[in-house]
């Protein structure tokens, strides 16, 4: 037990001694609010509070902490710990291998009821340093460059050094530097400094000539002269460096508030002014070397040296000149040119005959000139096939022009050839057809002997001999005989006339030569009556010949009795009546019978009319509104609309239901467009395919064009690219995208196909696998269960419909949204694959644009 306590009595006394020993750890100064640093809501206490940080600056590392309410966490970078802390912490204590415990009473130090979010800053050092002491540079901004006795500290400001003197400059980017001498002591060794933004001053720099590079201070500015930066205010060197000027080099004082110099570099080059005499636009040689300049010339940039110059063409060159050029300076040089060909003027009477020169022939004729023939003797002589002269041979000399006249004598004779009592005669020239006829001149033949003969339709013809002199015309006439008969015929005027095989129509006088003619008259619905007639010259015979006609009678019994009566013939013929009628003595033929009246649905049948028969028929009409032409009755129905596997735009699958409605069975065509519009913007043509390239506002300008063309109420009201639809007007209108969709599957008739009318696209529409990269005609393929083509691709259909999303409540006639960027449009094209032709793919386009692959078809309210 004794020995126990006298082991502990030792401990304890050690313990003592060693204390006194270690190391302790002060404050240099009091803290410091760091505004500049931000604690992120990571960091929360206990209370879920964001924390307070108490920031330790120190030369000290493996540094531990502790505080009365307990430390929340630590980040630590060399040099700097920051301590988070709980709001209103009041003690914070620092713990180190080899150092007393620094306890730190935060109220001393400045720091008075710590908040969450703030940040204090305090430096921590050991009291006793070694040698080497641990120096602090606090900069203001952060990060500037410390330059230590010449040597980089980088940014950090922490770092050792001896006590003494020492050389210190701060540098950072945009800052002035700081440079200056400063005492370190172990009681002078943390250091603060605030860096003045550096003051940079306009610099506007231009030269004459532009162009020039600048280097400030070794430092090459990227613009070429003139331009203008922001500099910082001080003493640099300069350069000025430009391609054949001497090198500017001076030094440039910046200063506030602007510095603007201006600086005019000088040539180390000179400059040549060629002219010639006599001669302009010759080619300048220098040294013997061609280059791109005519005279005159001014070439610039040539440098200093000695030249020999002068300047030619393929007919002109000038005399040598030497010149010796200097720097700067500008010589003016004159060459005098002289010519080294010579020009032979021909000319002929008369003029225009070929010219042969050499025994050869040229592609010119008289007169011209040959200009820059090269000296040496020259034969010419002028011939055609008309006319022929002499040769003339001529010696050319160096520089001269010489002139030769032919005068050429005509080989050839002209036949003039005339007829009475009828021109029009046609010629034959020994027996070859001439394609004039009387009268007309045979020109330029050979002298000679001719036949001549003259023929003519209803004339007997004649012949005639010509002897031809050369260079003499002569004249030949003729009296020619009359040789045809006139034949007249009486008849119908819908009669068609046939003589001799040859159909003349409804043509009624003739004239032919005398023959035999065989006359045959027929008419629609009637027998045909042939007779043969011999006509002799001079005669005039009058036919009347009337085919005899085939009638019969038609019976139209009906209810209501007032209902119209339309009877229309094959042969164009048109019956009328209001109520029950029997058309007698109607020619026969097959015709069609349409019945109609307002609140009754038509009838329409095609019958045919026998010889002598009297066809009865009894029509009783129904109740009810015809569908128009080309249009399809769409009985009202409820669907579901949309998909649930397709794109996302085409959910949710929602029901819909819809009144019945008309609707086009075919895209409108570029045949119905030009009809109404007065023009075709379709880029396939074709009368029967779909019109394209139309905006959605030209398709409802089509829409109300086309009701006013047939007496119907437009649906459209259109201001501009406003436009507004009356759902109860009769005109017409594109469908709703509801409409459209409901159509395409088939109505109340759908089998669910993926495409309107099939689940094999091929059978039902022109998409980008069989279109051959092109709209196909309407309606030719196969139809959906409600009769209607080309719902799946040929072209997209625009519809009223803004692009929306769908609702997912249950809709009655819905017809889009109220307002929107896009259009709807449906049903792909031939463009397409055959993901887009599917009945539930939405498409859509801004209402203005147009495109090659995009039409539409036409919906009507029924009333």
């Amino acid at each position: 037990m004794r020995k126990t306590i006298f082991f502990i009595a030792l401990m304890m006394i050690c313990l003592s001694l060693f204390a006194q020993e270690m190391n302790e750890m002060i404050i240099l100064k009091q803290a410091e609010r760091r505004t500049d640093q931000i604690i992120d809501q990571s960091h929360k206490d206990a209370n879920r509070m964001i924390c307070a940080g108490i920031l330790i600056i120190t030369d000290l590392d493996g540094l531990t902490f502790q505080s009365n309410m307990g430390v929340v966490g630590m980040d630590y970078n060399p040099g700097r710990y920051m301590v988070f802390v709980s709001e209103g912490e009041r003690v914070l204590d620092i713990y180190k291998t080899g150092f007393k415990p620094l306890e730190i009473i935060l109220s001393e130090y400045g720091i008075y009821g710590l908040k969450s979010g703030h940040v204090y800053q305090l430096e921590v050092t050991a009291k006793n340093k070694s040698q080497d002491i641990n120096v602090f540079i606090k900069t203001n901004p952060e990060n500037a460059t410390i330059i230590w006795d010449g040597e980089s500290k980088g940014t950090n400001g922490i770092f050792k050094s001896n006590a003494g003197a020492h050389r210190l400059r701060i540098e950072m980017q945009g800052y002035e530097s700081i440079d200056q001498d400063i005492q370190v002591s172990d009681k002078q060794f943390s250091f603060e400094y605030n860096l003045k933004k550096e003051e940079m001053i306009p610099l506007v720099i231009s030269t004459t000539p532009k162009g020039a590079t600048v280097y400030i201070d070794q430092v090459r500015i990227p613009q070429t002269t003139p331009f203008s930066k922001f500099y910082p205010k001080g003493k640099y060197d300069l350069k000025i460096e430009k391609d054949k000027y001497v090198t500017h080099q001076g030094t440039i004082q910046v200063n506030a508030p602007k510095t603007e110099q201006s600086y005019t570099l000088t040539p180390d080059f000179g400059q040549l002014s060629i002219s010639s005499l006599n001669q302009s636009s010759l080619e300048i040689y220098i040294n013997g070397k061609p280059t791109v300049y005519r005279t005159p010339a001014v070439i610039d940039s040539l440098a200093p040296n000695t030249y020999q110059i002068h300047a030619q063409n393929d007919t002109w060159m000038t005399d040598v000149k030497t010149i010796d050029l200097q720097r700067n300076k500008k010589e003016i040089i004159s060459l005098q040119a002289f010519r080294t060909v010579g020009d032979i003027k021909i000319s002929s009477e008369p003029s225009g005959l070929p010219i042969y020169m050499n025994n050869r022939l040229t592609d010119n004729t008289t007169p011209y000139t040959f200009k820059d023939l090269i000296p040496s003797e020259y034969s010419f002589y002028v011939k055609s096939a008309t006319y022929d002269s002499a040769p003339q041979t001529i010696k050319l000399e160096k520089g001269k022009t010489e002139i030769l006249t032919f005068k050429a004598e005509r080989q050839v004779a002209d036949l003039l050839i005339n007829s009475t009592p009828e021109n029009g005669m046609t010629v034959y020239l020994n027996n070859q057809k001439q394609e004039k006829s009387t009268p007309c001149t045979i020109k330029d033949l050979k002298p000679g002997t001719y036949t001549v003969e003259l023929r003519g339709q209803y004339y007997q013809s004649q012949t005639k001999q010509a002897e031809l002199i050369k260079g003499v015309n002569q004249t030949l006439s003729f009296i020619m005989d009359n040789n045809y008969g006139q034949l007249s015929i009486e008849t119908d005027a819908q009669a068609q006339i046939e003589i001799n095989g040859t159909d003349y129509g409804t043509q009624r006088r003739f004239k032919f030569e005398p023959q035999l003619l065989d006359i045959k008259i027929s008419r629609n619905k009637a027998q045909t009556i042939t007779e043969s007639v011999i006509l002799k010259n001079g005669d005039n015979v009058t036919k009347k010949l009337y085919p005899a006609l085939s009638k019969g009678s038609i019976q139209v019994e009906l209810y209501p009795t007032d209902a119209s009566v339309e009877l229309s013939g094959d042969a164009g013929e048109k019956y009328n009546s209001t109520g029950m009628k029997i058309f007698e003595g109607i020619p026969v033929g097959t015709y069609t019978l349409l019945v109609k009246k307002t609140g009754y649905k038509s009838h329409r049948e095609t019958i045919t009319l026998k010889l002598n028969e009297t066809l009865a028929r009894t029509i009783t009409l129904k109740e009810g509104k015809d569908v128009p032409d080309n249009f399809v009755l769409v009985e009202g129905g409820t669907f579901q609309m949309g998909s649930t596997n397709g794109e996302s735009d085409e959910k949710p699958l929602h029901s819909v239901t819809l009144s019945s409605f008309y609707i086009g069975k075919y895209e409108v065509t570029q045949k119905e467009w030009q009809a109404v519009m007065g023009s075709n913007p379709s880029n396939f043509k074709g009368d029967k395919r779909p019109v394209e390239k139309i905006s959605w506002y030209d398709a409802v300008e089509f829409c109300n064009k086309l009701s006013q063309k047939e007496g119907l109420t437009p649906a459209y009201t259109i201001n501009g690219t406003n436009v507004t639809c009356n759902w109860q007007a009769d005109g017409y209108r594109l469908p709703t995208e509801a409409e459209w969709e409901f159509a395409a599957r088939g109505g109340n008739k759908s089998k669910g196909y993926t495409y309107s009318g099939s689940n094999n696209l091929d059978e039902v529409g022109w998409y980008y696998s069989n279109s051959g990269s092109e709209t196909k005609e309407v309606g030719t393929k196969k139809a959906n269960e409600l009769g209607i083509y080309d719902m799946s691709g040929n072209v997209w259909e625009w519809c009223w419909d803004w692009k929306d999303s769908y609702p997912s409540s249950s809709q009655m006639n819905p017809k889009g949204a109220s307002s929107g960027s896009n259009r709807v449009n449906r049903g792909g094209s031939w463009s397409d694959g055959d993901y887009n032709c599917r009945v539930a793919r939405r498409g859509h386009n801004y209402p203005g644009n147009s495109s090659i692959s995009l039409g539409f078809r036409l919906s009507r309210t029924i009333r």
